[in-house]
């Protein structure tokens, strides 16, 4: 599974040497941005579910092998070569970086930062959280800790990353005010989003879909349904 997971990989690496030369060859390497991130990682037995089983695939859960991906920003001149950044961020700053890049107007509602400013080292210590969800999790994460629970199970856990950085040693039962703390931020974002939902108009509504076998063999191929 590691093997064929790498192979992928490496082909992806390829086609992207493949643009980069393009690109070169044609003159647009420093007329073009490239941004590259993914939707999900994957899980290679690196953990276990709630009965105890180990986990392999993506689209359940939010530990990091599935919810922290690549987020890579290229252009010759414009972004600084090699890079990283050591504090967290999040897939919402796409949009307010590329606005900002192109002196864009960002509005103020969106959820999202620009990333402009800690790439062009300005300082940045405020203590951030972002929030992932997936069919069985949600966490909400800072660079110091991850707080998660399932979605239909009364099951949380804690992870510290300064002693425990691949999320092995649940500490839910150690940390009882990070846990409280966790929860206040899950509640207070949850009613932001309420409230972004209701400035923009944006009502819930039910539509039934019906999928064929064909449809539903390639869902489960990638993974989104059982």
């Amino acid at each position: 599974m590691r093997s064929q997971y790498e192979g992928e990989i490496k082909h992806v690496d390829d086609l992207i040497k493949d643009l980069i030369t393009f690109l070169k060859e044609n003159n647009l390497d420093r007329k073009t941005l490239i941004i590259m991130t993914y939707d999900h990682g994957e899980d290679l037995f690196e953990h276990v579910d709630a009965n105890g089983k180990t986990i392999l695939g993506h689209g359940y859960y939010v530990y990091n092998t599935e919810s922290h991906v690549p987020f890579i920003l290229w252009m010759p001149g414009k972004i600084p070569s090699g890079l990283r950044i050591p504090y967290q961020v999040s897939l919402v700053d796409i949009l307010p970086t590329i606005s900002d890049f192109l002196n864009l107007t960002v509005p103020d509602d969106i959820q999202g930062e620009s990333l402009l400013p800690v790439i062009h080292n300005q300082d940045y210590d405020k203590e951030r959280f972002v929030f992932c969800e997936a069919n069985k999790q949600i966490c909400v994460k800072s660079e110091k800790f991850k707080y998660l629970k399932y979605v239909k199970k009364n099951i949380q856990e804690l992870f510290l990353y300064a002693d425990d950085p691949f999320e092995e040693n649940n500490r839910i039962k150690e940390e009882p005010a990070l846990t409280a703390k966790a929860k206040q931020l899950f509640s207070d974002f949850n009613a932001n989003c309420e409230s972004l939902k209701i400035k923009k108009g944006l009502i819930k509504t039910e539509e039934t879909v019906e999928l064929d076998d064909k449809d539903l063999e390639k869902l489960k191929a990638l993974g989104y349904i059982e």
